[in-house]
C-alpha cells in the first residue's frame, strides 16, 4: 500500500515514479543504439535496419519479461512495457522505409558485385 501512496504523491508533485523514468531511459537507449547501428548502412537501407533491430530488441526484451515471470498487467513499468515500445517504434520506422527506393538499391547491389 505504501507503494501506491508515494506513486499518488510522486504524481501529485510532477515527477514521474522511478521505474517509468528506468524503463523510458532504458527504451531510449535501445532505440538510439539501434539508431547507431543502423546508421552504419547506405543511406536507402536505415530505416529498415533500424526496424529489423528494433524488433529484434522487442523480442529481447519479451523473452526476458518472460524469463522473469513480469506480470504484463502490473501497475509498474515492466520488459512487457518496453517490448512494446520498442515495438511501436519499429512500426513507426517501417512506415519511413521506402521500399521501392531499398529494391532498387537492391538491384543495383546485386549487378554491381560479381559472383
Amino acid at each position: 500500500m505504501k507503494r501506491n501512496e508515494n506513486t499518488i504523491i510522486e504524481q501529485q508533485q510532477g515527477t514521474l515514479p522511478r521505474d517509468v523514468e528506468q524503463g523510458a531511459l532504458r527504451v531510449a537507449i535501445i532505440a538510439a543504439a539501434c539508431l547507431f547501428l543502423a546508421s552504419h548502412v547506405e543511406n536507402v537501407f536505415v530505416a529498415a535496419v533500424m526496424h529489423s533491430l528494433l524488433l529484434l530488441a522487442a523480442s529481447a526484451s519479451a523473452i526476458g519479461a518472460a524469463l522473469r515471470v513480469e506480470n504484463p498487467l502490473a501497475p509498474v513499468l515492466t520488459r512487457w512495457d518496453e517490448a512494446m515500445m520498442l515495438t511501436f517504434l519499429a512500426l513507426i520506422s517501417f512506415k519511413l522505409v521506402d521500399a521501392q527506393a531499398v529494391e532498387d538499391a537492391l538491384i543495383v547491389l546485386q549487378h554491381s558485385n560479381p559472383g
